[in-house]
């Protein structure tokens, strides 16, 4: 039994160290509302890879192409931190 509950610790503090680290490459949430980043994403090994769009509204983070609820920085880092290599600040616009 003490084993399983050591396996157990030691798997739930690898998930932590793998969330520090995600959180310390993509840094912290700074962002003040209407800030807008771009990233492309891919799935899979040399599958598809797709542009996102995020936008900081009220506090959270809403994706284009993914769910329609808005989601906390962290969320949003956990989903960057697999298959996307570069985030982008969009900081500027052109009218069309």
């Amino acid at each position: 039994m003490a084993r399983n509950t050591i396996d157990s610790i030691e798997r739930e503090m690898d998930r932590l160290r793998q969330k520090k680290d995600q959180l310390e490459y993509f840094g912290a949430d700074e962002f003040l509302d209407g800030a807008v980043l771009q990233f492309d994403k891919a799935f899979g090994n040399g599958g598809t890879i797709y542009s996102y769009v995020a936008i900081k509204a009220a506090g959270l983070w809403y994706l284009s192409g993914r769910l329609q609820v808005g989601v906390s920085w962290e969320e949003l880092v956990d989903f960057m931190s697999k298959g996307v290599d570069k985030v982008w600040v969009v900081k500027e616009y052109e009218e069309i």
